[in-house]
């Protein structure tokens, strides 16, 4: 949980750590707990073929705009693959320890990065220093001045800074 809300860009050889913690994951507790894995699997089924028609449509439209097949490729293994292991991973998780462990485990995780977001906020240098630790590890660069970064957004991309939707352009 953890990889998926503070490491997210981590990797090891351009594959994220937290997709071959999921896929270690899944196999091990497969093995494990064949009949909860089953039912779990079986239970989100609808979600896991939703996942896979969203896959096909997305490649269906970059074909249609002519993109190259080694990127349509590549965005379904980091997108829709992905997802579809992670989530697999978390029904197995939830299946074999129950709603309740499921639930302390997302709420954790969420009170973990709310401890950092919050001082950040308040703009403690510690919870910043936290920040650019994390952002150093995964290979992110360190912003140091947010109001260059947010005018160098606008008049690039005419966006303001965290949107990329067109009706919040700036």
């Amino acid at each position: 949980m953890v990889l998926n809300v503070a490491l997210i860009g981590l990797q090891i050889a351009s594959i994220p750590v937290r997709g071959l913690f999921a896929i270690g994951f899944l196999i091990v507790f497969s093995l494990l707990y064949p009949e909860e894995t089953r039912r779990g699997l079986e239970r989100h089924k609808a979600v896991f073929l939703l996942a896979m028609a969203l896959a096909l449509l997305g490649a269906f439209v970059s074909l249609v705009n002519g993109t190259d097949l080694s990127m349509i490729f590549r965005a379904i293994l980091e997108v829709h693959v992905q997802i579809v292991v992670t989530l697999a991973a978390a029904t197995i998780a939830a299946e074999v320890a129950g709603a309740m462990a499921s639930a302390l485990t997302i709420v954790g995780a969420i009170a973990l990065s709310t401890l950092v977001a919050v001082p950040q906020f308040a703009g403690s240098d510690l919870a910043w220093r936290i920040h650019e630790v994390l952002a150093k590890c995964q290979g992110h660069p360190v912003v140091e001045d947010w109001d260059v970064l947010n005018r160098h957004l606008q008049s690039t991309h005419r966006l303001a800074l965290g949107s990329n939707l067109p009706g919040l352009r700036a």
